[in-house]
């Protein structure tokens, strides 16, 4: 990658073989035409001058159209330089702090194509400022995209932009991509849209951000691939603040998970989460019957975490519930690609 201190160096080093250059023409005019040439006052004088302006005249435009070409060659190497297994390279390293640093300088026209290439995970140089809390670029990068269908390119995990800005945990980004008009139902490889994701790892301010910008009973019912709910992933994972959100702001507090047909009652009395009922008593219907026939109080003697092993693997209720329950992966950085 060049960058600007490169360029310098390349013309102070063709500035040097210019005068090399015209030091070896003026000697070898000097050892072939020494009858021919006149010396005045130790200067070339008449045509041997205009020959010694001319080449510096050619030297000069060779310099200019050897910057175009640098220029050129810049930029097909940015274009096609591979951000190799997704790390952060010493060259992308110097993008960024380039980005950081120059941030109030304008971006030159149709380079934004360069910044949203993928490299062989499926990131965007947008990913990865992200993933290593380059959050100026990440902005930067975020205001020259000239459509925000570009924000929600995915990588081979299905995770946008805004997926990693809610596992990552920085609230700016995520109001950032929203004002952008980035997609939140974005599904990633596991079914799963960034609220889904806030919802595992209990993030509760990028979830209310969120909120400012999308429908969020509409995607609190979207199922993952997991047969999960956001209500039922809450309640699972354990997060109490974050699940009274929900349920203060869900249309559906009775749905139910799809592969054992629990409700978010069903798994907090399952798990003996007494917090976790206490805030879903009065809102989630209790008569609502699983898969397997039971209310969500009738599990409550049929599965104890302590006792697991004490229970036929047969028995359907304890089967459903464990399903569930080991489906439920807890999105962390090391899931991130990186």
């Amino acid at each position: 990658m060049w960058s600007k201190s490169n360029a310098d160096k390349l013309k102070m080093e063709l500035s040097g073989n210019r005068e090399k250059q015209l030091q070896s023409i003026k000697s070898e005019k000097v050892a072939e035409d020494n009858g021919n040439i006149k010396m005045d006052s130790g200067f070339l004088s008449g045509a041997n001058l205009s020959s010694e302006i001319i080449s510096s005249q050619c030297y000069i435009e060779d310099d200019i159209k050897h910057e175009e070409l640098l220029n050129e060659k810049q930029q097909k190497e940015t274009s096609n330089t591979t951000l190799d297994s997704g790390l952060v390279t010493d060259d992308l390293n110097e993008v960024l702090r380039e980005m950081n640093i120059d941030q109030k300088k304008p971006f030159p026209k149709n380079v934004w194509p360069f910044y949203f290439q993928q490299n062989d995970d499926g990131d965007t140089l947008l990913h990865l400022a992200i993933i290593h809390g380059y959050i100026q670029v990440s902005k930067r990068l975020i205001d020259i995209c000239p459509d925000s269908k570009i924000l929600d390119i995915r990588n081979d995990d299905g995770q946008s932009a805004l997926h990693l800005a809610v596992m990552t945990n920085q609230c700016e980004i995520v109001k950032h991509l929203m004002k952008a008009h980035a997609n939140a139902e974005i599904l990633d490889y596991k079914g799963n849209t960034a609220v889904h994701l806030a919802c595992y790892d209990g993030k509760l301010d990028c979830l209310k951000i969120l909120a400012n910008y999308v429908l969020l009973p509409k995607i609190f019912d979207i199922i993952n691939y997991d047969g999960l709910a956001c209500i039922h992933i809450a309640t699972i994972a354990n997060h109490l603040n974050l699940l009274r959100f929900i349920v203060n702001s869900s249309k559906n507090v009775n749905i139910t998970d799809h592969k054992s047909g629990y409700t978010a009652l069903h798994f907090a009395v399952a798990l003996n989460r007494a917090n976790l009922i206490e805030c879903l008593i009065d809102k989630v219907d209790p008569n609502i019957e699983s898969y397997a026939g039971k209310l969500a109080f009738e599990v409550e003697d049929d599965y104890d975490e302590d006792e697991e092993d004490d229970y036929d693997e047969d028995d359907e209720t304890f089967d459903d519930l464990m399903k569930s329950v080991n489906a439920l992966q807890l999105p962390n950085n090391s899931s991130i690609k990186c």
